[in-house]
């Protein structure tokens, strides 16, 4: 979902087509209730869907969301993999949704801020310098900013690529998961890096 939103966010630069930004907006919404919906601030869901009490739930991974979320099920055990995406989607969206999203740009900045709250973020350390970072920028915030930097300072294998082991494949070619996300986490890393000065 993250890629997706970035790919629409780079199409929106090139095109300026609101159909681009329509969807970045709707991914966005969607991001933020992966972590909304589990009412649980260390966890978010893998995946949502459209909830028929007539089906009920598929098996016990899935829950029926409650009050406003009431007609969508999300199934648990959102991960380090996932987390990816949404610091991808959440960049992205920040790089291109215009001011006038009053309420989506109050909800982005809140739910970065979320973001350090998870514990796949705390598990992984270099999530919780992305999610530092990515906060920091969103939320113009100087203690995030700082707390970034002196976070990442202590990552002994910065980013996957710079380390020359088998998550990287150098011929453009991103075809299966692990290489995937490293590429999408050594791309979300480095523009958080770029965008707060710290590309030394």
């Amino acid at each position: 979902t993250g890629m997706y939103l970035g790919s629409q966010a780079m199409r929106y630069q090139v095109s300026k087509d609101s159909e681009a930004l329509d969807n970045v907006k709707r991914t966005l919404r969607g991001l933020i209730t992966l972590m909304e919906i589990t009412g649980d601030p260390q966890q978010f869901a893998r995946t949502l869907a459209i909830y028929n009490p007539a089906k009920g739930l598929p098996d016990s991974r899935w829950h029926q969301g409650k009050g406003k979320f009431q007609h969508l099920m999300w199934q648990e055990g959102g991960n380090n993999d996932m987390v990816k995406g949404i610091t991808h989607g959440f960049l992205w969206a920040g790089l291109v949704l215009p001011k006038t999203e009053v309420d989506l740009w109050r909800d982005l900045k809140s739910y970065s801020r979320k973001l350090i709250d998870l514990q796949v973020v705390w598990d992984k350390p270099q999530n919780k310098a992305a999610a530092l970072g990515l906060a920091a920028w969103l939320n113009n915030d100087a203690a995030f900013k700082e707390q970034y930097i002196g976070y990442y300072g202590k990552i002994k294998t910065k980013l996957t690529g710079y380390s020359f082991d088998t998550t990287f494949y150098w011929h453009g070619s991103a075809d299966w998961s692990g290489i995937n996300l490293g590429l999408v986490g050594d791309i979300t890393d480095i523009t958080i890096a770029d965008l707060l000065g710290q590309t030394q």
